[in-house]
């Protein structure tokens, strides 16, 4: 099936042309620029939405740039209403250039990298002596809490109630989004309640203090 031809093109909302045109820069010149593009059609009001980055795990054709890569990070607009504009997959297809749209986020896109933290998730860390500990139980609701005492394991015979590693706080703020799913707000203000803010990953960072991932969580939109 042919760009022109694809369903996802049923949610168009500008052009390519027009995008061309905005951006004063021709789409041939885009591709390895995913997110600088997605990010400039942003900034233009060309569409509501937010440049996200993370992988690309969709087919890549055997005559793209990308074909040899192990890991292919990629950038695209998540639009407000749902659904994803990316500008650029035309060189994962070897395609001429058009906009893909879709109203839902395919599998094909992995904002943040989860899938690749799903797959090198280890177990979580235990408390030795002499470590950094940092009060962090008792910045979470009782939930959130009871759920990472469980996901962790902690015994409070062999370490203080309430109380993490700075190696704990990491294992947490790096565990793969869908891991976390309606603690993840939580568990990353008490992470920067406690100041390792940088142990979270900018993308998911992002997303769940922008709302998005509680949108998604709910069933609501951007």
């Amino acid at each position: 099936m042919s760009p022109m031809t694809a369903p996802h093109r049923q949610n168009q909302t500008v052009t390519l042309q027009q995008v061309e045109t905005a951006l004063k820069c021709r789409a041939e010149r885009w591709a390895g620029r995913c997110y600088e593009i997605s990010s400039a059609i942003v900034r233009a009001k060309l569409v509501r939405g937010v440049a996200v980055y993370g992988d690309y795990i969709g087919t890549i054709h055997p005559k793209s740039m990308f074909v040899r890569k192990p890991i292919v990070h990629h950038g695209w607009v998540a639009l407000a209403g749902g659904g994803v504009l990316d500008p650029t997959r035309w060189v994962f297809e070897s395609a001429p250039p058009y906009l893909y749209w879709s109203s839902t986020c395919g599998p094909e896109y992995d904002e943040g990298s989860n899938v690749r933290r799903a797959e090198s998730v280890t177990s979580p860390p235990q408390c030795h002596d002499p470590e950094q500990l940092f009060r962090f139980g008792d910045k979470l609701p009782a939930a959130s809490w009871r759920w990472l005492r469980d996901t962790m394991q902690l015994d409070d015979s062999n370490q203080p109630r309430w109380t993490l590693t700075e190696n704990q706080v990491l294992w947490i703020g790096h565990l793969p989004i869908d891991m976390l799913g309606p603690h993840a707000r939580h568990l990353y203000q008490a992470i920067d309640k406690v100041g390792l803010k940088a142990f979270v990953p900018k993308d998911n960072w992002l997303r769940v203090t922008s709302g998005r991932w509680d949108a998604q969580m709910t069933g609501g939109k951007l």
